[in-house]
């Protein structure tokens, strides 16, 4: 037997030295994960941190959106001690950008478990959709698997995904083909089947749809409207050569030629319905709304064609009309998913939640192959903060489709919502290796790099997404944003304006522009804009807001006064249900516990419709009004010495002037209630 000398080390204890290794590296890079982010993105979490080290301070957790992370609440901290009260406060900012209340709901107990704090500051709202609540909330929902929690084991699963998506090949239904994007034929191989049939009128549209995508737009218009002299009945042919022209301006030659489809191919009803799009897109609702019927009349199982109508009539404000609609589209199409998809999105957006939960489950439950449903669902459980929820479905729609790119993009979402941003920059990556064109990606991936103070990297990735995503007005509007942060106005203001031409709707991108205006003295231009936009949308209280704002600077009293009666009757009748649910929610778990709840409203916004969420509840409340302290400091000076912007319209994120003095407000009303 070989004599082993005292350095010598057996194969078992090799094994184990490995495997200790591989432990010490997967806890490394774990808690990289779980800390990288926050120490990246500010002091934020660092500071949080240690406080808990402060085990004789009396700690206060401020929850909220942008509008608290990394803003008030670390003056506020430095305001209260220096009062003089005798007590030594640490205050801890648990502000998650893009979020809403019910994410915030939802983190409520692992924040209280964490820190354990004597007060809780809520400031929230500002995020949420409106609409009535119906839903019934799982309260187990956070339980989960032990090892899934695991930030490592979510980033082996994103990655180990990935290298599988690669050795998958996607088969192209003929259905694919046509108007789409011909995955996976080259431009030679059309020129091959055009040579070997030149009268071959899919190889023409193949290749028009080859260059279309490479942005040659004339050459793929030339190649169509060959295909058209080949087949002048093709219906096909008119739908992409006139979505083409659309697509470059020329929306008269594309109105022309989707109505040429309809009189060459006068009973197919995707030419009525292509056309009803494209009137749809216009905002000619009358022309859409008898082309569309048009359409359903040709075939009542036209269920794409009943779900236009349903939007039609929910932008001319006709809920009845609508809903028939989209339950018309569900009953045509009771083996298409897709109807049920739609009906789901009208249940959310009316703010019928469990209806619209029921309708994405039912689109699964009919097609669990189509990843559509499960990115719906995944949405709507992010949405809702229901994060363990969407993260498990988006991943299941990963699993069926493993170059699902939407579904990466929306799982990076779901991470970057809660603040795990190296999570969310790795899923947000995978979504761009896989579809380098889809803007979503680029603009999620831009917000991450901003909330890591990446600002060259942020600049990098969105200008990468104009040049690869041309028409996504986002990416346009968070470049603008980084620009306008970088103090760069003459850059930020022509990207909000491509932003809108793309988008007119894009409401953010039209009170940013008009705080540009306005901040140069451009106050006509500024109203201009906005009482534009106010015409087409009506009921938008955000616009409402810009435009008060606007006539208190112009010292216009009387039609500032006037427009903040509207503004105050939009919001009191649109005031989420499920907002209110949530502060309720969070008041019965911190009574529960003796800790004390603080109410704020933002800054130039009535306290009351936040008092009456707890009109028949008001114990152990402290209410926090910020309106008249901001109003009487707008008396003596401009609306930027407070707010950096206005993007909810007659606010916005504050200045660190505007942050001392919500900070200032705030202390007085805390130490006078806790003394």
């Amino acid at each position: 037997m070989k004599n082993l000398g005292r350095g010598s080390i057996s194969f078992w204890q090799r094994i184990s030295l490995i495997m200790f290794g591989l432990f010490l590296g997967i806890l490394s890079l774990e808690l990289i994960l779980r800390f990288g982010g926050f120490a990246i993105s500010s002091f934020q979490e660092h500071r949080n941190q240690l406080s808990l080290k402060q085990t004789d301070a009396y700690r206060i957790i401020c929850l909220g959106e942008s509008t608290t992370a990394g803003q008030y609440p670390a003056i506020l901290e430095d305001v209260l001690n220096k009062r003089g009260s005798g007590i030594k406060f640490k205050v801890i900012d648990k502000g998650v950008r893009g979020t809403n209340s019910s994410a915030i709901y939802s983190q409520l107990e692992t924040n209280l478990n964490t820190y354990h704090p004597d007060m809780v500051i809520v400031m929230m709202g500002i995020n949420d959709f409106g609409g009535s609540q119906k839903y019934l909330w799982d309260e187990n929902q956070r339980a989960g698997n032990f090892f899934r929690s695991f930030k490592v084991s979510k980033l082996a699963w994103i990655l180990g995904q990935h290298i599988k998506s690669k050795f998958i090949n996607k088969r192209v239904t003929s259905k694919e083909l046509i108007g789409k994007t011909y995955t996976g034929f080259s431009e030679e191989a059309f020129y091959k089947a055009i040579r070997l049939n030149p009268r071959d009128r899919n190889a023409y549209i193949g290749l028009a749809i080859v260059y279309k995508n490479a942005g040659q737009a004339q050459r793929a218009q030339a190649l169509l409207r060959k295909a058209i002299d080949i087949d002048p009945y093709y219906a096909d042919a008119y739908f992409v050569l006139g979505w083409s022209y659309n697509e470059s301006g020329y929306f008269h030659l594309a109105e022309m030629t989707l109505t040429k489809a309809t009189q060459a191919c006068p009973l197919n009803d995707n030419s009525y319905l292509e056309l009803g799009r494209f009137y749809m897109n216009r905002g000619r609702l009358n022309k859409a709304e008898e082309a569309l019927k048009r359409s359903v009349w040709l075939d009542p199982g036209n269920s794409e064609a009943y779900c236009l109508l349903g939007w039609l009539y929910k932008e001319q404000n006709n809920p009845y009309l609508a809903r028939a609609a989209f339950q018309d589209a569900a009953s045509a199409g009771t083996s298409n998913s897709q109807a049920y998809i739609e009906l789901g999105w009208y249940y959310k957006n009316d703010g019928d939640l469990f209806s619209a939960e029921e309708m994405f489950k039912k689109a699964i439950e009919i097609d669990h192959k189509n990843t559509n449903g499960y990115l719906e669902l995944g949405q709507f459980y992010n949405d809702r903060g229901w994060f363990d929820k969407g993260e498990e479905i988006l991943k299941k729609a990963i699993e069926i489709d493993p170059q699902c790119y939407k579904a990466y993009a929306e799982l990076g979402r779901c991470y970057r919502l809660q603040n795990d941003l190296l999570l969310a920059e790795t899923s947000l990556k995978t979504s761009l290796k896989i579809d380098p064109n889809y803007g979503k990606s680029y603009f999620g991936l831009g917000w991450v790099y901003i909330d890591q103070q990446r600002f060259a990297d942020s600049q990098v990735i969105f200008q990468k997404g104009l040049t690869m995503a041309p028409e996504n007005d986002l990416i346009y509007a968070g470049l603008a944003w980084l620009y306008k942060l970088q103090n760069r106005p003459r850059e930020s203001e022509e990207l909000l304006k491509k932003a809108i031409a793309i988008n007119r709707f894009n409401d953010n991108a039209l009170v940013e522009l008009a705080l540009i205006y306005k901040r140069e003295g451009r106050s006509a231009e500024a109203e201009k804009i906005i009482k534009n936009a106010l015409s087409y949308m009506p009921d938008n209280d955000l616009l409402y807001g810009a435009l008060v704002t606007i006539y208190k600077e112009l010292g216009n009293d009387k039609l500032a006064q006037k427009y903040t009666l509207i503004m105050n009757r939009i919001r009191t009748k649109s005031y989420t249900a499920l907002v209110r649910t949530n502060y309720l929610r969070i008041k019965y778990i911190l009574d529960k516990r003796g800790v004390v709840l603080v109410c704020m409203q933002y800054p130039l916004r009535s306290i009351e419709p936040l008092k009456q969420i707890f009109e028949k509840d008001d114990k152990n409340i402290i209410f926090v009004e910020n309106m008249h302290i901001f109003k009487e400091a707008l008396k003596k000076e401009k609306f930027s010495d407070y707010f950096v912007d206005m993007f909810a319209g007659d606010f916005g994120h504050c200045t660190p002037k505007g942050n001392r003095l919500l900070s200032k407000n705030i202390a007085n009303v805390i130490l006078s209630e806790i003394k």
